[in-house]
């Protein structure tokens, strides 16, 4: 018998709680808007200093000639905002996410367990914890200033909106529309200290829409029979739907280099050609800047990248899940480390 909802069964504990919020989603994106915030703060791109409105530049200040406070105290303060700010608007996104979807978390495994799902948080608490999330985060950003406010805004309503109650359960364009929500937080962290959108930052939302075409699809193979459960339409769904996808199913054809990529399929081709677009940018992030740092970044970034599509090739012989499962992680890893790269560079 379906549980009713608003009908807990027991307390919510620490795992419910992490359920709700989804610690990894929220990791990820706070460190991707740190990592937007430290970039933009260190002026490798051309920004000038810290100054007294939150934001950075070219010796007055945000355009309103307010004098400059030194980076070394003010830099911590805004990392930390920015940090706080991001996760308590994911979270909140999150808890959200988990109301809307709670009908189709029944049909999954993985999800039917959740608390939204399996009744042990009323609907009507779960709407109120996530607002209450989504007003702290977008009451902190907007302590930074109002365009970090009003990208953390843009996000949330494009995740919530367009991505889970439009596109979700109805289209494989679902990656690229969520795509767009889960690139919006380097350019939260960006603005918080400089107002101004610049190339550098439209480069980090670019490559964080194009890494995440990669990581969706890795997903998409790696719980592809919960997502056919689910109803849920996923990029390459049809191939990955076989029984026994294998290495000669659903490929491109004949014309590939080389025996393993003709073999490869083409749910896995696909997500390696995501990872090859991803090549540029390491170097194109840090154009028009000199020192040793900018190629050990370069080389350093486009490396791990590598490592990722090599990685996809030489285990092309997995089963398509387990081949998506360690894709997907390797996903994350080189996200870590560009990000914790992006973030050490020093001051120019």
């Amino acid at each position: 018998m379906e549980l009713l909802e608003g009908t807990p069964r027991r307390g919510l504990g620490p795992r419910d709680l992490a359920a709700l919020i989804k610690p990894g989603i929220v990791a990820s994106n706070t460190l991707t808007a740190l990592a937007g915030a430290a970039f933009a703060a260190r002026g490798a791109l051309g920004a000038g200093p810290l100054t007294a409105s939150g934001g950075v530049g070219s010796g007055g200040g945000a355009g309103n000639g307010s004098p400059p406070l030194a980076l070394p105290l003010a830099l911590p303060l805004a990392l930390l905002a920015v940090a706080f700010g991001t996760a308590a608007l994911v979270a909140g996104a999150c808890v959200l996410n988990n109301w809307i979807d709670r009908d189709i978390d029944r049909s999954m495994e993985r999800t039917r367990d959740r608390p939204t799902a399996a009744g042990r948080i009323g609907a009507g608490q779960a709407l109120g914890l996530g607002f209450l999330l989504t007003a702290l985060g977008l009451a902190t950003l907007a302590a930074l200033g109002s365009t970090p406010a009003l990208l953390g805004f843009a996000g949330s309503l494009i995740y919530l909106g367009a991505y889970s109650l439009v596109v979700k359960r109805r289209s494989t364009l679902s990656s690229f529309v969520g795509g767009l929500a889960g690139a919006i937080p380097p350019l939260i962290g960006w603005t918080a200290i400089d107002p101004h959108l610049s190339w550098g930052a439209a480069l980090l939302f670019l490559f964080l829409l194009v890494w995440q075409q990669a990581h969706v699809r890795a997903l998409a193979m790696a719980r592809a029979s919960e997502y056919r459960a689910a109803a849920i339409p996923m990029p390459g769904q049809r191939e990955n739907g076989q029984l026994g996808v294998g290495l000669g199913e659903g490929r491109l054809g004949e014309g590939l280099p080389g025996k393993k990529l003709r073999g490869l399929g083409r749910p896995r081709f696909m997500v390696l050609l995501w990872i090859a677009l991803l090549l540029p940018f390491p170097a194109l992030l840090v154009a028009g800047t000199s020192g040793a740092w900018r190629l050990a970044f370069t080389l350093g970034a486009m490396a791990a990248t590598l490592a990722w599509a090599a990685l996809g090739v030489l285990s092309a012989r997995l089963e398509s899940a387990a081949w998506g499962r360690l894709m997907f992680r390797m996903s994350l890893a080189v996200l870590v480390a560009l990000s914790a790269g992006l973030m050490a560079i020093p001051q120019s």
